[in-house]
Parts: structure tokens; C-alpha cells; sequence
């Protein structure tokens, strides 16, 4: 025997029945916080301070990452030119 029940009611009618507590206004300032800290990390970013971070060694080892996709290209590799 297979029974299907349907409610028809909004999400804060089905939170008053079942007693949940009403989380909304909490979830709102929440998400005003973290969208204030993202806007303020990504203000302070800049594609220097990026690359920095991404490429400690700057320049040079950019260099030495084509050199290597270059000697994986070619059929050398950094140990054949040593």
C-alpha cells in the first residue's frame, strides 16, 4: 500500500508548525559579512602582489617554466642539457 500526502505551505508556515526556530535574519547578516570581507580582500589584490604570490621567484622562474614546457615540447628534458 503506497499513501501521498501533499502540503501546500510556505517555508515559514511549515517552520511554525514543526517549531524550527526562524534562522533568516541571522543567515542575512551572515552573508552581509562575508560578502563585506570579499569585497575588501579583493579590493586590496593586485595582479602584482598576485603574481608574487603565485611566482615567489618572479621573472626567473617564469623563464624556467617555458624553458621546461619547451624542453618537454622538443623531446629534452632539463637532465639531457645538465
Amino acid at each position: 500500500m503506497k499513501i501521498n500526502i501533499e502540503i501546500d505551505c510556505s517555508p515559514s508556515e511549515a517552520r511554525d508548525f514543526l517549531g524550527l526556530p526562524d534562522v533568516q535574519s541571522m543567515q542575512q547578516r551572515v552573508s552581509d559579512e562575508i560578502t563585506e570581507r570579499m569585497v575588501k580582500s579583493i579590493s586590496s589584490m593586485d595582479s602584482e602582489n598576485l603574481m608574487k604570490y603565485f611566482m615567489p621567484g618572479g621573472m626567473q622562474s617564469m623563464e624556467n617554466i617555458q624553458k621546461m614546457f619547451w624542453g618537454h615540447l622538443t623531446g629534452k628534458s632539463s637532465e639531457d642539457e645538465k
